[in-house]
């Protein structure tokens, strides 16, 4: 954004195609520090319908940031308690709850699992990501369109075969939405100590009592 022109977010607003005005959440990332303290980088959260591509010219949707005030909230907004010991997230559509001691994720099909199950000096190993007694809970963002819980344990290292993995996770809860997004990120530096072996594993999985078992589109470690 042009330096000097906003200091807030409260006069922006989202209008599609047809310019009547959806529901969106703004975020700033940066401002004009050196000068004014006016915001230089802005953030959008709002949810885009677009139509398959049948024919040139179709599949796209055209939207519009404006500066005039008179945004507006979503129809299932998300709301967020934070008692202490738990977090709870909430759409209208679906519900989820973030207990912090002990840590456990609880959704509408049950609670959620990890596992990890080691391989090489780890064979034979089975650890239960989640039952931990040092995980750490914190509200990224909380808005009406969008929200995320980022949770995360450290890994422990002594030997190559006494080595803890430490993972973290977000949880994205979006307005109206009966799913939740999930990122979660396997973790094998150890802060602990200066050298540390490879963390050998076979499989991570996420699971839900159902008998559900996540398909992981990307592994990191």
């Amino acid at each position: 954004l042009l330096y000097g022109q906003y200091q807030n977010t409260a006069s922006f607003h989202i209008v599609d195609g047809l310019g009547s005005t959806i529901p969106a959440q703004f975020e700033v990332l940066d401002r004009w520090w050196a000068k004014d303290n006016s915001i230089r980088h802005l953030l959008a959260h709002f949810q885009a319908t677009v139509g398959a591509f049948a024919a040139p010219g179709t599949g796209t949707a055209a939207y519009t940031l404006k500066d005039d005030g008179g945004n507006t909230e979503p129809p299932q907004p998300i709301t967020l308690s934070d008692d202490g010991n738990a977090i709870t997230l909430a759409n209208g559509v679906l519900q989820l709850t973030i207990s912090r001691s002990p840590f456990r994720i609880t959704t509408p099909n049950g609670v959620l699992t990890a596992v990890f199950t080691g391989a090489g000096p780890l064979a034979g190993q089975v650890q239960n990501s989640f039952d931990r007694t040092d995980v750490t809970v914190s509200i990224e963002e909380s808005g009406p369109m969008r929200a995320v819980i980022r949770a995360e344990a450290p890994a422990s290292y002594t030997s190559a075969a006494n080595h803890t993995h430490g993972w973290a996770i977000r949880l994205y809860v979006y307005a109206g939405k009966p799913f939740a997004k999930v990122d979660f990120q396997l973790q094998n530096s150890a802060k602990t100590t200066t050298y540390s072996a490879p963390l050998y594993f076979d499989s991570m999985t996420l699971r839900l009592p159902t008998g559900g078992v996540t398909t992981p589109s990307q592994v990191q470690a």
